[in-house]
């Protein structure tokens, strides 16, 4: 009862201060992936480090790593919420923009 009550929470303008941050040097686990999927798991990594929440995926039966990533980091802010924000929207926003900068 006592560790739920020590939960670290997340404002949106901490979640996209972490966004910011994973978009800097976004890093790959595998070589295969994506430069977007980069993104989903820096941020992910982020997040989770943030948070002092161990960084690990639950599976998702016929999902893409991309989806892996997205599906969890939106389980894991949504749980620590400190204010109602859509919290992939948001991401996708800032990884979107990164991606226009890399393009240009």
């Amino acid at each position: 009862m006592q560790q739920e009550l020590e939960k670290k929470m997340l404002t949106r303008a901490e979640y996209e201060q972490l966004i910011r941050q994973g978009c800097i040097h976004p890093k790959a686990p595998a070589p295969d992936e994506t430069v977007e999927d980069a993104y989903w798991w820096s941020i992910c990594r982020e997040v989770y480090r943030y948070l002092n929440i161990e960084f690990f995926f639950l599976p998702i039966e016929g999902a893409t790593r991309g989806e892996v990533y997205r599906t969890n980091l939106h389980r894991v802010v949504n749980a620590r919420q400190s204010e109602h924000y859509h919290s992939l929207a948001i991401a996708n926003e800032y990884i979107t923009e990164a991606l226009g900068k890399r393009n240009a």
